[in-house]
């Protein structure tokens, strides 16, 4: 008890946290807000304490919206510090005022769980894996709607989007950060992009200068991906639906507001949001930049935010974010990935709070065979005994859940369980 009220009592000014330690049991009080400064600055206190030689690390935090992402942080930190024992306890974030809840806090630390969630009843909630979900495809949802899908031109977002349209019949608004950059005439079709990029070198492109190494491979990517985008167009086109595709960079709120805008002009009212947007900066918490972690949580969060600031919520019948199993189970090198991806977990939670009678799902995928999974990552899950999702199984899956699941069921882990 001691502990937890001299974290309390730690705050400096107006910071984002407080931090306390007693000989080696340090506990972290993370603050409301859910900013990837704050994120970062838990982060930093973490790596300060365990460099220091602490050996038992608590994390005090919120447990909904964008303030919900620590315990992402303290599974990763788990995992690449061994000898540490790291405790995460979720609570409101006026513990403050609350001595109940401080003495449930207290007694949550002299409990030696790992992960523990005070609700306001004080009933301690230990997150675990529920039943295994089934794989058969479920019948024809003909819901029709207008979906708005972020990462959804590109990689395995695209299937599931595909799925969805073969589904559905549905209108999809497929945004990302790439331009629609055309083909360039007179060259071969289905050139993969090493031999764009030798094609591009030797012959130059029609009506531009001559151009250097470093932005021939820019402009062969930006074609291939153009490319891409126009195949996965036409794939929910043959598969019953319609779809147009936005450049958006999601980061940035007045873009998007005027990308939803025009969404709506030509499709209607969004019923629909996908999120799966994401990039990856991955490196041991120890080595971890703030610049690494802002760019994470610039599209996987302020992009998600961004979007539901922008659509009309009040029409939204579907909400399907795509998280990560490194937000379950932790994942050396993803402590920033793993927080983004914990946040929407935490953010699906709260959406059910507000709005149970709408379908959200919050899928913590583990590893696709593709998307992000390069060969480098691919033979790291098989050494981990952690197998790959079929891209069109991951698709079904997602599709099943999206139109046909269980409406309680807010969170969903995908994939092979990932041990230590």
């Amino acid at each position: 008890m001691d502990l937890v009220r001299r974290a309390l009592q730690a705050r400096e000014n107006d910071g984002p946290l407080g931090f306390a330690r007693k000989d080696d049991c340090g506990l972290i009080l993370a603050a409301s807000e859910g900013d990837s400064e704050t994120y970062w600055n838990v982060l930093v206190q973490a790596r300060a304490f365990y460099q220091d030689g602490g050996r038992h690390l608590v994390f005090v935090c919120p447990v909904l919206g964008r303030a919900g992402g620590v315990p992402g942080l303290a599974r990763t930190a788990a995992r690449e510090w061994p000898n540490m024992f790291i405790q995460t306890i979720g609570a409101p974030s006026d513990v403050e005022e609350d001595a109940p809840m401080l003495a449930s806090i207290a007694d949550a630390i002299r409990s030696g769980a790992p992960h523990i969630n005070l609700s306001g009843s004080n009933n301690p909630l230990q997150p675990m894996l529920g039943e295994v979900l089934n794989h058969t495809m479920m019948p024809t949802h003909q819901y029709g709607g207008v979906w708005l899908v972020t990462g959804g031109a590109r990689g395995v977002t695209a299937d599931c989007a595909i799925e969805l349209a073969r589904r559905t019949g549905g209108k999809f608004a497929l945004l990302g950060r790439s331009v629609l950059v055309p083909w360039p005439d007179g060259v071969a079709p289905d050139l993969d992009l090493n031999a764009l990029r030798g094609v591009l070198a030797k012959h130059g492109v029609t009506g531009s200068a001559r151009k250097s190494l470093k932005e021939i491979n820019a402009l062969s990517k930006s074609i291939i991906g153009g490319r891409e985008i126009r195949q996965t167009l036409a794939a929910i086109r043959a598969a019953g639906g319609q779809a147009n595709y936005y450049p958006c960079d999601l980061t940035q709120a007045k873009t998007v507001h005027g990308v939803v805008s025009q969404i709506e002009s030509d499709l209607g009212a969004i019923s629909g949001v996908v999120h799966g947007a994401g990039i990856l900066a991955d490196r041991m918490i120890v080595d971890k930049t703030q610049e690494e972690l802002a760019r994470v949580f610039a599209t996987k969060v302020s992009g998600l935010q961004n979007v539901l600031d922008a659509v009309d919520l009040t029409h939204l019948t579907h909400i399907g974010l795509f998280s990560s199993a490194a937000a379950f189970f932790g994942n050396a090198g993803q402590a920033d990935y793993a927080m983004a991806n914990e946040v929407l977990n935490s953010v699906a939670r709260e959406l059910y709070l507000t709005e149970p009678n709408r379908q959200i799902k919050s899928f913590n995928w583990g590893p696709w065979d593709g998307g992000m999974v390069d060969e480098t990552l691919a033979r790291h899950f098989a050494a981990q005994g952690i197998g790959l999702i079929p891209r069109a199984a991951g698709a079904r899956i997602f599709a099943d859940q999206m139109l046909n699941g269980d409406k309680q069921t807010t969170e969903l882990v995908i994939g092979d369980e990932w041990t230590h």
